[in-house]
């Protein structure tokens, strides 16, 4: 091969090599740096170690202010909309720190504690395993700005704290406020335990979708339970020696129990939700949590039989379905949950009745419709299924399985018209489906 023809094949194989890059890609490494800034010795008496960490968290929420802007500059994202948020925590995720420098000035009476972080935005496996799946970079996100809401209050709580302190008129005063700014840097620890935690459970859920990819790619079997991992021992260790710093610290329960549910074990799930429940009352999620849990522990032990265990777990699981419901009406997860429940029971008309409920909070959800036509399906009345398909088919008309359930609802009273009608626009909207080709075929022949 001579050198023009060799160079020729030099460039086809680079823009091979360009096209066939992924969607999403950084340009290079980018290093951002940047300070953050603490005062102390203005008022109460503060930890000075807990000082510095304030000054270290404040520049790397600068530190991934930046990367975001360079995130979202260089990156392309191909048939994903993320919102300044989402594209704040992606950059956090790949915000690798390099180097801290801490450096301490006098201005009167007070410290200003100033600290300069260099960290490295790396194109690594995290920021295309979020924006894989849409589920977990929200799970993800919720977990930051639980994070970031915690630091920011017990932030602004020492700077009121700061200012009382200023204002306070005897030694009492002051002792009590320097006693609430010692409880406050406690709790600022603990939020940075947390903090340890969740970036260990967000390693740990990269590392085992990578590993469900590959056991599909390579059929390596089951997969070995993620409770015996190093990193979810010591997200457990960091979320228990926060709640050791301060025992109100929700975040770790809320953190402890996911981690107990998803190992399945429910009743240590249950006391971390239980605690909840206790500090915030009306939080409805952890009230939800606390039956799911108990609605497992119903199945384990009916599976076991030990009947007398299993009713009242399956009890408990009611109670705090409706304690739901108690305190957010509106909430529709609790009644299809409930619906779920009775179902399971074969109290058909109790689980009807929760859909309803679900239908009159939620009227345009089609999928409610198409779960009460299951529910008079099984109980055989089929009218009123064919009314609730059709009903979901008006709110959601390019949806097959809503024609193809309610012809088979028709075929079965007997009018095959109506029931061929419905499989043809199964088909004709899903024609690669082999169950609507099937019976569209079978429907000729009638």
């Amino acid at each position: 091969m001579d050198i023009k023809n060799c160079r020729k094949w030099m460039m086809s194989v680079c823009l091979f090599v360009l096209l066939c890059m992924p969607s999403v890609v950084f340009a290079a490494q980018q290093t951002v740096e940047a300070d953050g800034y603490y005062i102390i010795g203005d008022g109460a008496e503060e930890n000075f170690s807990v000082a510095r960490e304030r000054a270290k968290q404040d520049a790397l929420g600068r530190a991934a202010e930046m990367a975001a802007v360079y995130v979202e500059k260089c990156t392309a994202v191909k048939n994903h909309k993320l919102t300044a948020s989402e594209i704040k925590t992606l950059a956090a995720k790949v915000l690798n720190v390099m180097d801290t420098v801490f450096e301490n000035t006098t201005e009167g009476n007070v410290f200003k504690i100033r600290c300069h972080v260099v960290a490295r935005v790396e194109d690594d496996e995290t920021f295309a395993s979020l924006l894989s799946d849409r589920q977990q970079l929200e799970e993800s996100l919720q977990r930051e700005r639980a994070k970031d809401e915690q630091i920011a209050k017990l932030n602004r709580q020492m700077e009121e704290l700061k200012r009382q302190y200023q204002n306070a008129k005897t030694d009492s005063e002051r002792a009590e406020i320097r006693r609430q700014a010692q409880t406050n840097d406690t709790g600022f620890t603990a939020a940075q335990w947390v903090e340890r935690g969740i970036r260990l459970i967000d390693k740990l859920i990269e590392w085992n979708n990578n590993r469900v990819k590959q056991a599909r790619l390579t059929n390596l079997g089951e997969l070995t339970n993620l409770r015996e991992t190093r990193e979810c021992y010591e997200a457990i260790e960091c979320f228990n020696k926060a709640i050791a710093l301060d025992p109100d610290c929700v975040e770790a329960y809320v953190n402890l129990g996911k981690i107990y549910t998803n190992s399945h074990e429910y009743s240590e799930a249950i006391e971390c939700y239980k605690k909840i429940v206790a500090l915030k009352p009306d939080d409805v999620k952890a009230y939800m949590s606390l039956a799911a849990n108990y609605s497992n522990l119903e199945w384990r032990y009916s599976i076991k039989g030990e009947s007398n265990k299993a009713i009242e777990f399956y009890n408990k699981a009611i109670e705090f379905y409706n304690k739901v419901i108690e305190v957010k009406p509106n909430y529709v997860g609790a009644y299809l949950s409930l619906a779920y429940v009775y179902r399971k029971h074969g109290e058909s008309q109790k689980a009807i009745e929760c859909e309803n409920k679900a239908i009159e909070v939620k009227p345009d959800d089609a999928t409610s419709f198409q779960r009460l036509a299951i529910w008079y399906e099984e109980k055989q009345e089929k009218r009123k299924a064919i009314e609730c398909l059709t009903k979901a088919i008006e709110l959601r008309p390019d949806y097959p399985p809503y024609y193809y359930g309610r012809g088979r609802c028709y075929e079965e009273l007997g009018d095959r018209k109506a029931a061929k009608q419905d499989y043809a626009k199964a088909y004709e909207l899903r024609p690669n489906v082999d169950s609507y080709a099937k019976k569209l075929r079978e429907s000729e022949n009638w």
